[in-house]
């Protein structure tokens, strides 16, 4: 399986935080792990130059699934479908979701409330 972690994952990565450290650190080194243009831009103004560095090496391997159409699509249709209930699922989430989905990628977060999402398989280290 590969995996796409959500940006919660990957601060707490780079914080050298457990399990979440670890547990990334082996998909890195199986090549297993995926990111997505959204976790990249809600990442890099929380990062510092060692930080940046680290996320810079992991979009340079070639890992990072770019946004398309269908993507789009799915998104929309996860943000009319929660947008109902009375959690509000964030557009940025959505993305997300649906990379997970069109990618067949399960999610890697710590906050499982943002997913309220069932087609997906969704991981807390």
């Amino acid at each position: 399986m590969k995996f796409l972690p959500d940006t919660n994952a990957l601060i707490s990565y780079f914080e050298g935080k457990e399990p979440d450290k670890n547990f990334l650190t082996e998909l890195i080194a199986k090549e297993e792990l995926f990111i997505s243009p959204v976790v990249v831009a809600e990442l890099r103004p929380r990062t510092n130059t060692d930080d940046q560095k680290k996320l810079n090496d992991l979009i340079g391997s070639g890992t990072v699934i770019p946004i398309d159409l269908e993507i789009g699509f799915m998104a929309g249709q996860y943000r009319e479908q929660f947008s109902k209930k009375t959690k509000k699922v964030y557009l940025l989430d959505c993305l997300i979701a649906a990379t997970c989905k069109a990618h067949d990628l399960a999610l890697i977060t710590n906050n499982l409330k943002d997913y309220p999402m069932k087609d997906i398989k969704i991981i807390k280290p």
